[in-house]
């Protein structure tokens, strides 16, 4: 248990003596409560993200009627809103008050929530796409000031030792509760568009103004958690006007330059795709908002379970062990859309979906949590502004950046493609066979395939205390499925069956 581990951690601790720059640690008992506050305001900050932002968000742009370049900006501004932070770094550092910063940008942002939920009640589609994208640039534009005070809050608040397992276990409970009311909220829209179809839109305003009542109270929620004393920087940064030359310092750390090479590279690769998925779906292979929401939702409640199997992993081995196998199942998840359709949706489209959102919900649970924690983990201590600043502003950079261009270039390939044959000719026959064939958004998703290959060889660079092989923690794992399979089963037969495609991967592994 984390807890148990705190207990530990915080013994040792206070044992030892405290470096001058690092702030004295609160006390075990409000640390405890504190950790647990953060869990319960997760799941309500959560509840609103799930009803505002992913399937939802881009169906409202549908509906109104946004174009390609629309839906990649709306991707991208998520992202590209984290630029504020540069403000943030100065506001952090002056007033040193991350709980305040954090709870009043927050109940400012989520405001905006209101004016995108009277979108849809706006008679000219243009005028409401233009809402839209002003309320949600608005919106993320200040929660970014509020995300940069919460990065160096947790950084001082989660000890280092339990910090894989928490956030572990507070991603599970988040990603469960938003993807138990995505579901729901999937049923509800299209419940009201069969039943009442010209009221089908006001079902988007029905989402957003509960996903703002979520929002205020994660809000309200905030200001009960407990604010560890920051610790005194060398270089006052607001006081000489020298934010530029702050965020430079991470620069001058070598292994954490490496680390924001692989950040920047990996989030432009799966950001240059995965925005227009939900698109994909509904234009391409011609599904409706239920499954569309379905899919996602199953690939969100896998993510949760896997995320405390990810976040023990991560302390047993290390963030990047596990960022090699989840990023390696993940880029080849990318290439698998292109073969959802050859050249058109096939009997194989649907169960393939399927098993590309299980492995994407496995591998992307693996992802987050340790892209975060291996942030964290290589910041020095008493730094944590700068260098979790530095880190989200660049990541986002490139993350929003890819989806303009995916939107910018999608119609360019729209009418283009990309085929392989084979031609078998004789005097009495003569055959093509169709081996390959990618066009339209099947380019996008190559790409981002070849482009994350390329991050995983940055990843392979960074150095993190106790990394060990990939294949030690495939081999555990393994072990670990299997212990699992055995005692779920109770007929020797099916649990032999189960049992074999362990047995052979574990052999191989040890052959290797």
């Amino acid at each position: 248990m984390w807890r148990l581990k705190l207990k530990r951690h915080l013994k040792l601790r206070s044992t030892r003596t405290s470096q001058p720059t690092v702030a004295p640690r609160l006390p075990r008992e409000v640390i405890e409560r504190g950790l647990a506050r953060v869990v319960r305001e997760g799941m309500a900050s959560q509840t609103m993200e799930s009803l505002t932002k992913g399937v939802f968000l881009v169906a409202l742009a549908l509906h109104l009627g946004a174009s390609n370049f629309v839906i990649g900006l709306v991707g991208a501004i998520p992202f590209l809103s984290n630029l504020f932070q540069i403000p943030a770094i100065h506001i952090v550092e002056k007033f040193r008050n991350r709980r305040k910063i954090v709870a009043y940008c927050c109940f400012i942002g989520r405001s905006f929530l209101l004016l995108v939920a009277l979108a849809p009640f706006l008679s000219d589609k243009k005028v409401a796409l233009a809402v839209v994208v002003g309320g949600i640039a608005m919106r993320y534009s200040i929660g970014a000031m509020a995300n940069c005070a919460w990065n160096s809050w947790m950084r001082d608040l989660v000890p280092k030792i339990i910090m894989g397992k928490f956030f572990g276990r507070r991603m599970f409970f988040t990603t469960l509760t938003a993807s138990t009311l995505g579901l729901g909220a999937g049923f509800f829209l299209d419940w009201l568009r069969g039943a009442m179809p010209e009221y089908a839109g006001y079902g988007y305003s029905v989402l957003y103004v509960l996903g703002f009542l979520a929002g205020m109270t994660s809000s309200a929620m905030i200001l009960s958690i407990p604010h560890p004393e920051m610790p005194e920087p060398e270089v006052k940064a607001y006081e000489k006007g020298l934010t530029f030359h702050y965020l430079r310092e991470p620069l001058k750390n070598v292994n954490f330059r490496k680390l924001l090479f692989f950040l920047m590279s990996w989030n432009f690769a799966i950001n240059l795709a995965t925005p227009f998925f939900v698109v994909y779906m509904f234009k391409t292979l011609g599904y409706d908002t239920l499954f569309v929401v379905a899919i996602t939702i199953m690939s969100q409640v896998i993510n949760a379970f896997s995320m405390r199997v990810w976040g023990k992993y991560t302390d047993m081995y290390s963030n990047k062990t596990v960022l090699g196998i989840c990023g390696t199942v993940f880029i080849f998840c990318l290439l698998g859309w292109t073969f959802t359709t050859f050249p058109d949706p096939h009997r194989f489209t649907t169960p393939l979906l399927i098993a590309l959102h299980v492995f994407m919900g496995i591998s992307l649970s693996g992802v987050s949590l340790s892209t975060a924690n291996i942030a964290m983990k290589l910041t020095p201590s008493g730094q944590a502004t700068p260098y979790l600043a530095l880190n989200s502003m660049l990541s986002s950079l490139a993350a929003g950046i890819a989806p303009l261009f995916g939107g910018l270039f999608a119609d360019y390939f729209e009418d283009k493609t990309l085929s392989l044959d084979i031609h078998w000719k004789a005097s009495t026959q003569d055959v093509f066979i169709n081996t390959l064939e990618i066009n339209h958004w099947d380019f996008f998703f190559v790409l981002a395939f070849i482009i994350g290959l390329y991050a995983l060889r940055r990843l392979a660079l960074i150095e993190e205390e106790g990394a060990v092989h990939e294949k030690v923690v495939i081999r555990e794992l393994m072990l670990d499925t299997g212990r699992i399979l055995k005692s779920v089963s109770s007929v020797a037969g099916l649990r032999d069956l189960t049992m074999a495609p362990m047995a052979m991967m574990v052999n191989l592994i040890k052959r290797r």
